[in-house]
């Protein structure tokens, strides 16, 4: 998906099926469906781990080289923060449903933000801070 359809879209997809899994994990978890829950919660979470690997890719292809390391360093900073903020968040909601909802309006607005983004599938690098703005 990453060769063939860019790293934009294929991002897009893989947090698209984060958000329709955490729906569907919320459906799940209304209705009481065990089974059905933990389908979706490890497809949301074999999903969240190849989203991980695409936005590495296309974190280090969007900075310039003079920033690339220290943007990425960066970037995985916030990762970690929010890998960290997930258990405050979850005994933080009163109900299961709550956190699976609130983790699915999060991953539609990434999408959303990932719309304003450039694709940079078979485009050279930014060398510089300059390059990279007068494109």
């Amino acid at each position: 998906l990453l060769l063939y359809k860019g790293r934009k879209v294929s991002l897009a997809i893989m947090t698209l099926i984060i958000s329709i899994c955490t729906l569907g994990s919320v459906l799940c978890s209304f209705f009481n469906l065990e089974k059905e829950l933990i389908m979706f919660t490890l497809a949301a979470k074999c999903s969240v781990s190849g989203t991980f690997l695409i936005l590495y890719v296309y974190t280090l292809e969007l900075l310039p080289t003079s920033i690339r390391t220290i943007g990425l360093g960066i970037c995985s900073v916030f990762a970690r923060i929010g890998g960290i903020s997930v258990p405050l968040i979850l005994s933080a909601l009163p109900n299961r449903t709550f956190v699976f909802l609130y983790f699915s309006v999060i991953t539609l607005i990434a999408v959303l933000a990932l719309l304003f983004l450039p694709e940079t599938k078979g485009t050279p690098m930014p060398d510089s801070i300059q390059q990279l703005i007068s494109e």
